[in-house]
């Protein structure tokens, strides 16, 4: 059988237990009992252009890639900048926001892969994937991105050129 306790608040961290804590453990041990007593699990969120977002359990020492690579690693054809949020000191309502470029981090810029800590939030920024089509088009704005894009593939996601278009300026 197994008890989960939650022992917070009983003093432990100070150095042992007081007489009063030790009425409210609530389980008495029987020979072969096994206590186990697990680390702090200091979880860290990772959110956008990640191949797996989530929130993650982090050891004391990780640093920012340690984090990315359990995401799944970083998605380098969407990944801009990557953003750690953190609480600030005192009562929390203050935000500290370190910014880091994606490209420095993954070529191993070792100042990039700055250390996280329980409660961060990383945010790994999608780059814009888009090229603007304007002037004399159907539906003038930004048209999706990929690699190999050609302006003949802009125009026709833009709708086309419209009657009064200038095909010779363009």
């Amino acid at each position: 059988q197994v008890v989960p306790l939650d022992l917070r608040g009983l003093g432990l961290a100070e150095g042992g237990p007081s007489v009063a804590a030790g009425e409210a453990w609530g389980v008495v041990l029987r020979p072969g009992d096994v206590v186990v007593v697990p680390r702090v699990r200091r979880q860290v969120v990772v959110l956008g252009a990640v191949v797996r977002p989530g929130s993650y359990a982090v050891e004391e020492s990780a640093r920012l890639l340690d984090v990315l690579a359990l995401a799944g690693g970083v998605d380098r054809e969407r990944a801009g900048a990557v953003v750690v949020l953190r609480r600030g000191a005192g009562d929390g309502s203050a935000v500290q926001v370190v910014r880091v470029e994606a490209e420095a981090l993954l070529r191993g810029d070792g100042q990039a892969n700055v250390g996280v800590e329980a409660g961060d939030v990383v945010v790994v920024e999608e780059r814009v994937q888009a090229v603007a089509v304007l002037g004399e088009v159907v539906r003038p704005g930004a048209v999706g991105y990929r690699p190999g894009l050609t302006v003949g593939e802009a125009l026709a996601q833009a709708g086309g050129p419209t009657e009064r278009a200038d095909l010779g300026q363009v």
